[in-house]
């Protein structure tokens, strides 16, 4: 697993532990992103490192993470607050941890629902939670040069 992977599965194990109490596994098989049921937000990786952060799911798994995150009940409405907190947790600990002398910059998380397209050359991550599965995928832009520096593209 090269470094951006690690960090960004560490930021999205930790996120889904203190923020929704989800204990998370890391599963081989990919979230699947054609999809129609599935939300997720996106978040631009803006500096030091460039690209998109894309973090999804199911609604029948974002319903029940985002009432325990906020303590109601699994009736709670799943949106994008919740899908874009998340990802805006994790995109801010991605970059800090891999640049820790530099300041992370990263664009305002954008919400989508349905198929979501992919990069040839996403990165893609994918876990259980006790209600479901969760994606997290990193798509650098092309002219990044941190991204050889960073672990670059597997």
């Amino acid at each position: 697993m090269n470094r951006i992977l690690t960090h960004a599965r560490a930021s999205l194990e930790e996120t889904l532990e203190q923020v929704a109490f989800a204990p998370v596994s890391v599963v081989d098989e990919p979230l699947d992103w054609a999809d129609p049921d599935l939300i997720w937000a996106e978040i631009a990786l803006v500096s030091p490192l460039e690209g998109t952060l894309v973090f999804g799911a199911p609604r029948a798994t974002v319903q029940p993470l985002a009432a325990d995150a906020w303590g109601g009940g699994h009736d709670a409405d799943p949106g994008a607050a919740f899908l874009s907190e998340v990802a805006n947790i994790i995109a801010g600990q991605l970059l800090a941890n891999l640049y820790p002398s530099r300041e992370p910059r990263i664009g305002l998380p954008v919400f989508g629902a349905g198929r979501r397209a992919l990069a040839s050359d996403a990165l893609a991550l994918c876990v259980d939670v006790d209600v479901g599965r969760v994606g997290l995928l990193v798509e650098l832009a092309a002219q990044a040069p941190e991204a050889a520096a960073a672990g670059g593209v597997a």
